[in-house]
């Protein structure tokens, strides 16, 4: 319904999506703007990738309690 009359009245067709996957399904229908999530969960995701490389890293290192 949002695509379809987004394009009968001339505009960019957009829609929020929560995940990735969600996103790349919405482009294959013809949505020509989309999110991948909300800023508070792309900043989680940053955050707990950089604490695991830093985790990883104290393993390499033999810290011990990691």
């Amino acid at each position: 319904m949002i695509l379809t009359q987004s394009k009968e009245k001339g505009v960019v067709p957009c829609i929020h999506n929560g995940t990735q996957e969600a996103a790349l399904r919405r482009i294959a229908k013809g949505f020509q703007l989309v999110t991948i999530g909300s800023d508070a969960r792309l900043m989680v995701a940053g955050a707990q990738g950089v604490i695991g490389l830093i985790r990883d890293g104290l393993k390499v290192a033999g810290c011990a309690g990691y």
